[in-house]
């Protein structure tokens, strides 16, 4: 859960994921919905808070990939 509000309460890091469609759509699996969502920091938020269990489940598959992305 600590993992997942620092996600959803960095706009940085947000704003990457939803950079990447592939991931993105592994989240929502809805790219149309995504592709709204990442265009408003705040929305995604709020959309953070509502699938957190999915969040959690994403960013624990992720995180590496994650990672190496912001680091590129």
């Amino acid at each position: 859960v600590q993992q997942y509000s620092t996600v959803c309460n960095n706009a940085q890091l947000c704003s990457t994921v939803c950079n990447n469609v592939q991931l993105c759509s592994t989240v929502f699996n809805n790219v149309q919905q995504y592709s709204t969502l990442c265009n408003n920091v705040q929305q995604c938020s709020t959309v953070c808070n509502i699938v957190i269990e999915q969040i959690i489940v994403y960013y624990n598959g992720r995180e590496k990939y994650c990672k190496k992305r912001n680091q590129q």
